[in-house]
């Protein structure tokens, strides 16, 4: 993992890719160098502080640093001095292992999140529809955002008493009944961090962002669904693939990613088929279970 500092590349912008870690941001130092605390004083703390956010499952740190990868470049405005940024990294490395193998023995719970494109073709709706009745005769609880579209197909599929529906402001489309009417704190800055156009983000959008965050990692943003399904127009399966046609479902998506869940997108022939064999392994459903 390489650390930049940004004004380096003043007026040409970040090489893509680069992750800005500086204040303001969830990785960012919230110690400041200054009259009461030395560079290495404050990085080191910064050390500490990061360490104790993770053990405690801070939900926000969590994504920010599960979000990274061995090739990221952190950028921030210190190098070459000591830097925080390079604590990050370190630290990452620390517990990037850890973090594989927690997904991979995570409790089945039974929970996924049905999420995806308002305009949708109506063979993908029907089929969605379909899928969503089986899911609900098996058991399972179903996550989404009461958006037209996809959303609706999975509601209208799902029994009430197994749908946990996140809104981004009470009484959005109709919906009178949710599990939360708006999004917390925690996830709106998670949204912030995850957009790709985060720091861009009105108030108004924020919201719509951020109750994608509780529909993958559940209402206290500590229970990630097992899988999520959907549909986009880009076929979209991971954060890497997420692109402008991708669209608000894109958050879902990345969450998804980083924190090791899989996506079965309906845009691509054959996801049934996977998604059926994702569910008779996991689960033990056998073909007429």
């Amino acid at each position: 993992m390489e650390v930049l500092n940004r004004h380096h590349y003043h007026g040409k912008g970040l090489p893509d890719g680069a992750v800005y870690v500086g204040r303001g941001t969830a990785l960012g130092n919230p110690f400041e160098v200054g009259p009461e605390l030395t560079r290495d004083e404050a990085v080191d703390q910064f050390h500490d502080y990061l360490i104790d956010c993770i053990e405690a499952g801070d939900p926000v740190i969590l994504t920010a640093m599960r979000g990274l990868t061995e090739q990221s470049k952190l950028a921030c405005s210190c190098v070459p001095k000591r830097c925080h940024a390079t604590e990050v990294a370190e630290i990452w490395a620390q517990y990037a292992l850890r973090w594989r193998e927690e997904d991979a023995s995570r409790p089945v719970r039974r929970i996924y999140t049905g999420v995806g494109s308002r305009d949708v073709p109506d063979r993908v709706a029907e089929l969605a529809y379909r899928l969503g009745r089986r899911l609900a005769e098996l058991g399972f609880t179903m996550r989404s955002g009461g958006a037209n579209g996809m959303d609706t197909v999975f509601e209208e599929a799902t029994p009430e008493s197994q749908r946990e529906i996140f809104l981004p402001f009470p009484g959005f489309n109709g919906r009178q009944q949710a599990l939360l009417q708006h999004p917390t704190a925690e996830a709106i800055r998670i949204a912030y961090e995850v957009h790709p156009a985060g720091r861009r983000l009105g108030q108004k959008a924020l919201p719509f962002h951020a109750r994608n965050t509780h529909q993958v990692l559940g209402k206290l943003l500590d229970d990630p669904s097992d899988f999520v399904l959907c549909y986009t127009p880009d076929g979209a399966r991971c954060e890497a693939e997420r692109t402008r046609r991708t669209g608000g479902t894109g958050q879902a998506i990345a969450l998804a990613s980083r924190w090791g869940v899989p996506v079965f997108n309906l845009y691509h022939p054959g996801e049934v088929e996977c998604l059926g064999e994702f569910i008779r392994q996991r689960y033990g459903v056998t073909r007429n279970g």
